[in-house]
């Protein structure tokens, strides 16, 4: 028979047993909470990031590979689906095997000081431009979207202006200048009152300037006298390479594009800047 001693031990390492199994239960209940506080934390990052990078004009082209890197260093399994203003994320969880999506509806804007915090980019009127991009980041749905809202957005323009040149005609009894006059002579009069007359150069460096201005660029940055350097290179270069191929409106957006381009791209190798942030003024 077991004595009272035998009973009173054994009752001593009953109770100590479980005691040892509540406070492991705890721990294992601290390192799940904390391990889902942790997630949790970080997927409210990556939430945080899209919505930066979309309300500051952050590349769309580029949205989908951005935020699926700054994942992977955050060790988080995601989906990104990215259409026009709105981004459809599914957050993967391998251990259970589950998954939740979020949905983040943000209208696109442009804040060129923020975005030169969080990140760098943009243009003005560059609808087709991120399309074409985005079509060849193989971004199909976004990139189709955008051009078939540009396509539209065009015959809207020429159905305006056609309207508008008719009324124009039909109140004033004026001819317009058809597409051959390129360099706008029958408007200009150097003899003329001050708005006919042909622009000062100066003009150039004051339209980028108070363009970046409006697209709220620090004034006090580095990048913004390189903006503004950048698209007096672009005016120049197509300038004189319209005096040489006049009529020619697709060899001078060629050149000047490609001018600009060099340019910036060496301005971002050499100083460790972003190359579409100071190309934001040339439009």
């Amino acid at each position: 028979m077991m004595s009272f001693s035998d009973r009173e031990d054994h009752s001593l390492l009953g109770s100590a047993g479980k005691k040892n199994k509540r406070r492991r239960r705890k721990r294992n209940e601290v390192f799940i909470t904390k391990h889902v506080a942790e997630i949790i934390q970080r997927e409210q990052f990556i939430l945080k990031l899209t919505r930066a990078m979309m309300m500051f004009g952050g590349p769309s082209h580029r949205l989908q590979y951005q935020i699926q890197s700054a994942a992977r260093v955050l060790d988080i399994n995601l989906s990104l689906l990215y259409l026009p203003d709105v981004a459809l994320i599914s957050f993967d969880d391998a251990a259970t095997g589950t998954s939740h999506i979020k949905l983040i509806r943000q209208p696109s804007s442009l804040d060129l000081d923020k975005l030169t915090s969080a990140f760098r980019l943009y243009w003005r009127g560059f609808i087709v431009l991120t399309a074409s991009l985005e079509l060849m980041s193989r971004n199909v749905v976004s990139g189709s979207v955008r051009l078939c809202y540009a396509l539209v957005y065009a015959l809207f323009l020429g159905f305006g202006f056609t309207m508008g040149a008719q009324l124009f005609q039909i109140l004033t009894g004026h001819q317009i200048v058809g597409s051959e006059d390129y360099v706008c002579s029958a408007a200009h009069d150097p003899n003329g009152a001050w708005y006919q007359r042909t622009p000062s150069k100066l003009w150039v460096p004051m339209f980028s300037t108070f363009l970046s201005l409006k697209n709220q660029a620090s004034w006090n940055s580095r990048e913004f006298p390189v903006l503004i350097g950048i698209a007096c290179i672009g005016w120049v270069t197509n300038h004189f390479t319209g005096l040489k191929f006049t009529g020619q409106s697709d060899i001078i957006a060629a050149v000047g594009a490609f001018a600009v381009g060099i340019i910036a791209n060496l301005y971002a190798k050499v100083f460790s800047g972003n190359a579409f942030v100071v190309m934001v003024s040339v439009s």
